[in-house]
């Protein structure tokens, strides 16, 4: 990928150094969340505020999803939450590596 970006470079500008990339990458990766179209085709989009939720496997208090008729991402409580309270979303059935590798964490409860 860092390679087709060099490549996508305008004439006399500078490309991005790897660190750069790779720092920027890991922000993006880390904070996406995916919605799906009508064929069911995958985008990452950056949702504001929507990587202030942590992630819980088993037993999350909001859910996350994009609703294509309003074109809005939605956040609804999924129980009476205390008022204080964490919310948590699932990130999705990921495995210990992939939580590791996108988020930057290890679950430490029971699997999904």
């Amino acid at each position: 990928r860092f390679a087709a970006l060099v490549s996508l470079m305008p004439s006399g500008k500078s490309p991005p150094s790897w660190e750069d990339y790779s720092w920027a990458w890991a922000a993006i990766e880390s904070r996406c969340s995916c919605i799906f179209d009508e064929a069911l085709m995958e985008t990452q989009v950056l949702v504001p505020a929507g990587d202030l939720f942590n992630h819980h496997s088993t037993y999350p208090s909001v859910m996350a999803r994009f609703d294509a008729k309003a074109d809005a991402f939605t956040f609804t409580a999924l129980r009476n939450v205390p008022k204080g309270s964490e919310l948590f979303v699932q990130y999705g059935p990921h495995d210990d590596a992939t939580l590791l590798l996108s988020y930057g964490f290890v679950w430490r409860g029971p699997s999904c």
